[in-house]
């Protein structure tokens, strides 16, 4: 991304009620969709809580929860992981994320992280179906898949500690039902009360049928016209490793 700055993730939820109760949330979708494109345009593409870039599978987050505002100044690019952390709720019916405590590593560089370990670990299973590769390019690729494999292993470890933190509440969804009976000053206190707690995205990605979109999301990222397409493998890893040695408690690769 420019040195343009990032702008804050705060693990949040929908607290003015769900679209499907707002009598006015077809003409107020109708006006987002009219300058949806317009904003990915002039923000090129690029999510701006993690600065990640792609054509496709991009998301236009509004800024200050209110979707009947589609002024451009309330939207912004988001990924789907960091637009996942500001709908809590949703990411934890779907299946899409869950808790942990990680106060070494800050939302956006979770997010960024994850997405290295699932390109890994995609390319190692499409390369060993592709009987024309090189069986040394597998290698390395299946090497970089365990490595990758490994590191989502011991994040998803750091769940236990996060359900003790919260008192015993483990899903997303139940912490954003407690979030939305928070009074206003409790609510915007969540970012220091939730200090270290994270969404870890769990790799799953469900469509409007509720079907797994995630491969073919990920299938996108590494083709040619995508974000890691034109990237050599050991590129992936100069990215996971950026984020190792702030992490003592995860393999080394």
């Amino acid at each position: 991304m420019s040195q343009k700055k990032l702008l804050p993730i705060v693990l949040s939820c929908k607290t003015q009620g769900w679209r499907m109760h707002d009598p006015d949330a077809h003409e107020a979708d109708h006006v987002f969709q009219t300058g949806r494109q317009r904003v990915l345009d002039t923000q090129k593409y690029t999510c701006q809580y993690c600065g990640f870039q792609s054509q496709k599978w991009q998301e236009i987050h509004h800024r200050n929860d209110d979707h009947h505002d589609n002024r451009p100044e309330n939207l912004a690019v988001a990924c789907m992981y960091c637009h996942a952390c500001f709908h809590i709720g949703l990411a934890g019916h779907k299946g899409e994320g869950v808790l942990i405590f990680l106060p070494e590593m800050e939302q956006a560089d979770l997010n960024c992280l994850v997405r290295a370990c699932q390109i890994a670990r995609r390319a190692a299973d499409l390369s060993g179906a592709d009987a024309a590769r090189p069986r040394a390019d597998q290698d390395v690729l299946r090497e970089y898949r365990d490595v990758a494999t490994a590191i989502l292993k011991r994040l998803d470890d750091r769940r236990a500690k996060a359900e003790e933190l919260l008192g015993g509440v483990r899903n997303p969804s139940d912490l954003a039902n407690i979030m939305m009976l928070m009074p206003d000053d409790l609510y915007a206190e969540r970012h220091e009360r939730l200090h270290g707690i994270r969404l870890l995205p769990t790799g799953v990605r469900r469509g409007g049928s509720g079907e797994d979109r995630m491969n073919e999301i990920v299938d996108f990222w590494l083709s040619t016209g995508g974000p890691f397409g034109a990237r050599q493998p050991r590129t992936w890893m100069t990215t996971l490793k950026l984020y190792l040695g702030a992490l003592p408690f995860l393999p080394q690769a």
